[in-house]
C-alpha cells in the first residue's frame, strides 16, 4: 500500500511540474507574440508616418512649382482676362500648400525628432514668404499695377530658390530618419525572436532534465525492487526460500 501511494505520488509528480512546463511555454510565446505583433504594428505606422509626410513634401512642392508658372503668366500674359483668372486661383494654391505644411507639421510631432521638427519650421517659414510674394504678385495684377507686380515676380526666383535648400534639407533629413527607425525596428523584432527562441530552448531543456531526474527516480527503486524479488524466486528455486 505504501509504495502504491509512493508510486501515485511521483507520476503526480511528474504530471504537475511537465504542466508548469507546458503552461509556462505557453504563455511566454503569447506574451512573446503579442510583443513581436507590436512591434510590427510599431513599424508599419512609422512607416506609413513617413510616406504620409513625403507624399505631402512632393505636393508642396508641385504647389508651389505652379505657383511660379502662375507668377510669371500672371505678369507676361497679355489677354487681361486669363491673366485676371489666374490671379484669382493663387489662393486655392496657397490653401492648398498651407494644408500640406500643418499635416507635415502634426505628423513631425508624432514622431517627436527635435531635429526634423526645426528642419521643417525652418522649410515653412521660407515657404510662407513665398505665398506671401505671389500673393503679393497676384493682388498688384488684380489691381492693375503692373509694375508692382513685376518687381514681385521677380524676386519670387531668388526666395524659391532658398526655399528648395530649405526643402533638400528637410527631404534627406525625413530619409535619414526613416532609415534609423526601419533598422531600430528592425532589430527590435529580431531580438524578441531571439529571445523566444533562447526562452523555448530553456523550457525545453529544462523539461528534459526534469523528465530525466523523475524518470531516474522511477527507475532506479523499480530496479532493486526487480533485482530484490529475482533473489528471493532464485531462493525459491534453490529451496531456499519460505
Amino acid at each position: 500500500m505504501k509504495k502504491s501511494k509512493k508510486g501515485l505520488s511521483i507520476g503526480v509528480k511528474v504530471y504537475s511540474m511537465l504542466g508548469i512546463l507546458i503552461i509556462a511555454f505557453m504563455v511566454y510565446n503569447f506574451i512573446a507574440n503579442s510583443g513581436l505583433n507590436q512591434a510590427k504594428d510599431s513599424i508599419e505606422s512609422l512607416a506609413n508616418t513617413y510616406m504620409k509626410m513625403q507624399e505631402h513634401n512632393e505636393t508642396v512642392s508641385k504647389n508651389v512649382a505652379e505657383v511660379r508658372l502662375y507668377g510669371n503668366l500672371i505678369v507676361m500674359m497679355p489677354d487681361e482676362t486669363s491673366a485676371m483668372a489666374m490671379a484669382k486661383m493663387v489662393p486655392d494654391f496657397i490653401t492648398a500648400i498651407d494644408a500640406s505644411m500643418e499635416e507635415m507639421v502634426t505628423l513631425s510631432k508624432t514622431l517627436g525628432n527635435e531635429e526634423l521638427i526645426a528642419s521643417l519650421e525652418a522649410y515653412a517659414s521660407q515657404l510662407k514668404l513665398v505665398e506671401d510674394n505671389i500673393t503679393a504678385t497676384a493682388n498688384a495684377r488684380l489691381a492693375g499695377d503692373m509694375a508692382a507686380a513685376a518687381a514681385s515676380n521677380n524676386a519670387l526666383r531668388d526666395i524659391v530658390m532658398i526655399l528648395q535648400e530649405y526643402q533638400a534639407t528637410y527631404t534627406g533629413l525625413l530619409s535619414a530618419c526613416a532609415a534609423e527607425d526601419a533598422a531600430y525596428g528592425v532589430k527590435s523584432v529580431q531580438f524578441i525572436q531571439n529571445m523566444a527562441l533562447y526562452v523555448n530552448v530553456v523550457i525545453m531543456a529544462v523539461a528534459v532534465v526534469v523528465i530525466i531526474i523523475i524518470s531516474r527516480s522511477i527507475v532506479k527503486p523499480t530496479k532493486e525492487a526487480t533485482n530484490h524479488l529475482n533473489t528471493i524466486m532464485e531462493g525459491i528455486e534453490q529451496s531456499e526460500g519460505n
